[in-house]
């Protein structure tokens, strides 16, 4: 394989890469969401419908 097309792979998982961890990082992000609201629901600082 010549380096041209080395390149152009390299940059295609490359991109996977930083799909997947942007992925994560949402993920991570909606968890927290989702931990903040039920505290938030837990200590009557939220009330249903807000």
């Amino acid at each position: 394989m010549d380096i041209a097309v080395q390149r152009r792979y390299g940059a295609v998982f490359g991109a996977f890469g930083e799909s997947e961890e942007r992925s994560r990082r949402a993920a991570e992000l909606s968890r927290q969401i989702a931990a903040s609201a039920r505290d938030g629901l837990g200590n009557v600082a939220l009330e249903p419908g807000d």
